[in-house]
């Protein structure tokens, strides 16, 4: 399967190119860019179309895998231009920042037989899998989780303090509060709180949120992310008989080698998990669920998380003073 990739962004340059130049899979990669030029990073007999403007690579490249890697704003127009040429669709996360855009993408995507999904990519990481085998392990779901995701400020010219471009920390790492409580939980929040901590651009950009997302099972979510903090990146559960934390869980490297600390009863221990490329892992996936024409799973989960994440917004609460 060939992949056409929309927008040479950092993402792709650092992790989205390196991890599909490792699929076997993937015979030729197509570019698509109006900034950058990914020649020197693509070995000569896989490399496809190096185009600068983006409809006429979709044009050209004839249907394949499509990732786009553009601002937020600007996701779901691409996503449904490469779904009506035919191409199967990976987004950056935030898959969309509007909820109807996700219903209409969806209901494109499963009428032409299409995957569309979003490249939140932290739970194919072993860190990710070590969290699992404790809750199989003791049977019972955590009873609450905390996720902290926190770095400093951007530059000033990133699209994320943008508003035009789909700006703020609830669009960043929304996401990695919404995966968390499906992959952990799996089940959709039956109460969800949210509120906006700080703010930039007149109250128009979001830089710091916390919420509590409330499950069925009777647990809770409780996570804290900012864009304008010191760096932080988390998570950890507590159960009725075990606790467990890691670090840097959200965004590993692709050689990072984590370490999960377990707690159960008194006693501690570490679990040592092996490196993992998350990007590679979820492609993976993507790839080998086309190849076997199911596909619909990932729509489902880009429709869910982002009918939490729109609520979240909905009930998000500028209460506070704008900070700098």
């Amino acid at each position: 399967m060939d992949v056409l990739i929309i927008g040479f962004s950092s993402i792709v340059r650092r992790r989205v190119l390196p991890a599909v130049l490792t699929l076997p899979g993937v015979t030729k990669i197509h570019v698509a860019s109006r900034c950058g030029d990914p020649r020197e990073m693509i070995p000569e007999q896989r490399r496809g179309m190096l185009l600068a403007d983006y409809e006429t690579a979709l044009k050209r490249c004839p249907p394949c895998l499509c990732y786009v890697s553009l601002p937020n704003s600007l996701h779901a127009v691409w996503a449904k231009k490469a779904l009506d040429k035919g191409h199967h669709v990976v987004l950056d996360k935030p898959a969309v920042t509007r909820l109807e855009d996700a219903l209409a993408l969806a209901d494109l995507s499963t009428e032409r037989g299409l995957c569309l999904a979003e490249a939140n990519v932290w739970p194919y990481h072993p860190l990710a899998e070590a969290f699992q085998q404790v809750i199989r392990e003791d049977g019972s779901p955590p009873q609450a989780v905390v996720a902290v995701f926190t770095s400093p400020p951007l530059n000033p010219d990133n699209f994320r303090y943008q508003p035009e471009f789909g700006a703020g920390a609830l669009l960043d790492r929304g996401p990695y509060a919404v995966s968390s409580g499906r992959f952990l939980f799996g089940q959709v929040p039956a109460r969800i709180a949210c509120d906006i901590v700080s703010s930039e651009a007149q109250g128009r950009v979001d830089i710091s949120f916390s919420t509590t997302l409330s499950y069925p099972c009777g647990s809770s979510l409780l996570g804290f992310f900012s864009l304008g903090a010191v760096y932080r990146n988390s998570l950890s559960m507590i159960g009725g008989r075990y606790a467990c934390e890691a670090e840097r869980i959200f965004t590993p490297p692709a050689d990072f080698r984590g370490t999960v600390v377990v707690q159960q009863g008194n006693a501690r221990h570490n679990v040592e998990t092996a490196s993992g490329d998350t990007f590679a892992a979820f492609l993976q996936h993507v790839m080998d669920q086309i190849a076997s024409n199911d596909q619909a799973k990932f729509a489902e989960i880009l429709v869910q998380d982002a009918t939490v994440l729109d609520e979240m917004r909905k009930v998000a609460q500028h209460c506070l003073p704008e900070h700098h």
